[in-house]
């Protein structure tokens, strides 16, 4: 943080967050050997939600993905203090006074709800099951506001986790490639090389052909 204009280096829950994305990309676009029309995001936590801001204030950016995102600041608060077996009603309004006061800025403002209907690109949201995780159904709701075309996944931490990290970085990977219309080079080579067998072949073949 702290590399952008909105300046320091506190957590704003993604709001400044998602300029230091929109600054990463400026940067990214600058370069030649970039394709600008090629730029995805992706986040998980804090990041997912910086992704998911930025996204819905550049619809220039190709796809974004987000992994863990907590549907706003209260949530957020309320479960940890859940987690210490705090009252959480009175406790949560206060912490999220004490933000808007110290940071200058309304936690309504990081509503995902609110911004999600704003994200036009495909867009993939991973939800976890496991304790600590954003409810998998919160998520799927956040998905379902997207005005884009959109994925949801959720992610079962007590699945063999080999397997299970294998599964999420082919969806992931899938995603993406279809988003950006982009072929691995792996699968380019292969293709041109058949193309040239093909070729050969066709050269060598000495059936008459009809024309």
């Amino acid at each position: 943080r702290g590399q952008t204009p909105a300046g320091g280096g506190a957590v704003t829950f993604g709001l400044r967050e998602g300029l230091d994305v929109l600054t990463a990309v400026d940067f990214l676009r600058s370069h030649s050997i970039i394709d600008s029309k090629r730029i995805a995001v992706v986040g998980s936590g804090v990041g997912g939600a910086a992704v998911l801001h930025a996204a819905a204030l550049d619809q220039s950016i190709a796809a974004v993905c987000a992994d863990d995102v907590w549907p706003n600041l209260q949530s957020f608060v309320r479960r940890g203090l859940r987690q210490r077996y705090v009252p959480t009603s009175l406790m949560s309004d206060l912490y999220v006074m004490t933000f808007e006061t110290l940071l200058r800025e309304r936690s309504a403002d990081g509503d995902l709800a609110q911004t999600m209907p704003r994200i036009t690109q495909p867009a993939l949201l991973l939800a976890r099951t496991g304790p600590g995780s954003a409810p998998a159904a919160d998520v799927l709701r956040l998905s379902a506001l997207t005005s884009g075309p959109h994925q949801a996944m959720v992610i079962d931490p007590a699945a063999n986790a080999a397997g299970s990290t294998a599964a999420v970085t082919d969806q992931v990977a899938a995603f993406l490639n279809q988003a950006l219309h982009w072929t691995p080079p792996r699968a380019k080579a292969s293709r041109r090389v058949q193309s040239l067998l093909d070729a050969q072949a066709a050269v060598l073949d000495p059936r008459p052909r009809r024309i």
